[in-house]
């Protein structure tokens, strides 16, 4: 009988807790926007460019900060994002045989942002 009541008890505690866990889970998501960035060779398959250096420089929007420099991690084919405060940032994309690339963003809490890249050959620096 008295381990059904402690069982009771934790399934409860658990119930009344789980809202909490997943609110702030929530309340975290808001505080972060999602930046995703596509790369392709701009060929006629729009081939993904799957080992490509794509680099953000930020100035988030918190107290005392000065700015940081994150490299976005490859979550598909030719698919790179991460997970950024609110914030004004440059996004950089480089790779040996393309031009690199690059655009600003500002992001907002919640917001996801998408840039799709096509790669242009490097001709003058390939023949070389």
């Amino acid at each position: 009988m008295r381990r059904v009541f402690l069982n009771c008890t934790a399934a409860l505690l658990l119930a009344l807790l789980l809202p909490i866990a997943v609110g702030s889970q929530d309340k975290a998501e808001e505080k972060t926007a999602k930046l995703i960035v596509v790369v392709l060779y701009e060929d006629i398959d729009n081939t993904p460019a799957n080992d490509v250096y794509v680099s953000v420089q930020g100035y988030p929007r918190t107290v005392h900060f000065t700015g940081t420099t994150t490299l976005l991690g490859r979550t598909g084919s030719g698919r790179y994002e991460a997970s950024l405060p609110p914030g004004l940032y440059d996004i950089f994309v480089s790779e040996p045989i393309s031009i690199p690339q690059c655009r600003r963003v500002e992001l907002e809490p919640g917001q996801e942002e998408f840039w799709k890249v096509k790669l242009e050959s490097d001709y003058k620096h390939l023949t070389k």
